[in-house]
């Protein structure tokens, strides 16, 4: 398979997680090297713990984007799961992330991601936090660093509870909506614009 740069995972049990096994073995595959795009799709997504080992064993050495889908139940990958990006090899050449649905907020995942921004971050581009529980504080957070140019390359930051599935319904999403005022997306939509137009 000389050509393959690309992978979306799917699971035959039907939408949800990932069992941990599958993605284990996942890890342990030499193809991984190849990839430029791993995508969860916006149905299937990882437990923390095997997140956490995928990130940490398979070979990601070409790897540009990284999509998982979104949590319907539990804690999503968390802080477990943000540090294993963090601590990824593969994190400095990301330039899209998706994240939907992790509970990065009441976790505290999207602080680490924020106290890490900058050099490590230097090539991302489209990082997508929907329905992550966000509240104000998380928000203004995220515009600090993006006034501090410490995401420098940002050009879209999804925030909207928004999701690739319109089939989901509202009774699953509603406990995981980001909760930002429109005057405080206004402002940061304006910043990432503000900043793309710097560059």
């Amino acid at each position: 398979l000389p050509l393959l740069d690309s992978v979306q995972l799917t699971y035959r049990g039907g939408v949800g997680r990932i069992p941990d096994k599958a993605l284990y073995a996942l890890a342990d595959c030499p193809l991984l090297g190849r990839l430029r795009r791993l995508d969860f799709g916006p149905n299937h997504f990882p437990g923390a713990h095997a997140f956490a080992r995928l990130l940490k064993n398979a070979p990601l050495d070409r790897l540009e984007v990284l999509r998982i889908g979104y949590n319907r139940k539990g804690s999503g990958v968390g802080k477990i799961g943000m540090r294993a990006l963090l601590a990824s090899p593969a994190l400095p050449r990301l330039k899209e992330v998706g994240l939907p649905g992790q509970r990065l907020g009441p976790s505290g995942g999207l602080g680490l991601l924020l106290e890490a921004a900058g050099t490590p971050l230097a090539n991302l581009e489209v990082l997508d936090l929907a329905y992550n529980e966000l509240e104000k504080e998380h928000g203004e957070a995220l515009l600090a660093a993006i006034e501090d140019n410490k995401l420098p390359k940002l050009r879209t930051l999804q925030l909207e509870n928004r999701l690739e599935d319109e089939a989901l319904p509202n009774w699953m999403l509603e406990p995981s909506r980001n909760r930002l005022d429109e005057a405080l997306l206004a402002r940061l939509r304006k910043a990432v614009e503000a900043a793309a137009g710097d560059r």
